[in-house]
């Protein structure tokens, strides 16, 4: 069995192979684990979004493969993600989102400047980073975040001693903040006795 990742054409010409590193979980899982990982958030996403939720239920289960089996999220669904984010933030959060992803640079800059093992933010995590806030606002990107990482809190007991890919909670949170568009206030209103 190859132990290469299973590469979509448009991934193989845009230089997606050579980016590749061994990642959390074999390459050759691949295929199966985004269609695995499609079909779960097509689950979810179906009753708020339909067929669009399908749509971004087979691009997120991609990028999730991938950053799982070889650490890389491709310019070619970070890209659009991140310009269609910055169409959305036009008229309501463009200042906070180009504020946050000034930031993230500058962390993703220092880690690269000053790496430890599991600490460095990929580029690729800075474009989904920034589209995720773009997308849904900063408040709920907090809230999808958040969610994202207490569901990814397992990887980090089981694989210790990996550095784990950031692209896997910022996804799996935004696939629950747009099943759920109540999870900000749900997650950040004042708890009363």
């Amino acid at each position: 069995m190859s132990s290469r990742p299973f590469l979509t054409p448009w991934e193989q010409a845009t230089g997606v192979a050579e980016a590749a590193l061994p990642g959390l979980l074999p390459a050759r899982h691949t295929r199966r684990l985004t269609w695995a990982l499609a079909l779960v958030l097509a689950v979810l996403l179906w009753p708020a979004w339909g067929m669009a939720g399908v749509v971004m239920a087979l691009v997120f289960a991609r990028l999730m493969a991938l950053d799982l089996t070889i650490y890389t999220l491709p310019n070619i669904y970070t890209i659009p993600l991140l310009a269609v984010g910055l169409l959305v933030a036009l008229g309501d959060h463009l200042l906070a989102t180009l504020l946050v992803w000034l930031a993230l640079w500058l962390v993703g800059a220092a880690g690269r400047r000053w790496p430890r093992q599991g600490l460095v933010l990929g580029e690729g995590d800075l474009k989904l980073l920034a589209a995720l806030v773009a997308c849904l606002g900063p408040l709920p990107a907090l809230a999808a975040l958040a969610v994202g990482c207490l569901l990814w809190l397992p990887a980090a007991w089981l694989a210790p001693s990996r550095p784990l890919p950031l692209g896997v909670p910022l996804l799996l949170g935004w696939a629950v903040a747009l099943a759920y568009p109540a999870l900000p206030s749900v997650l950040f209103s004042p708890i009363t006795l």
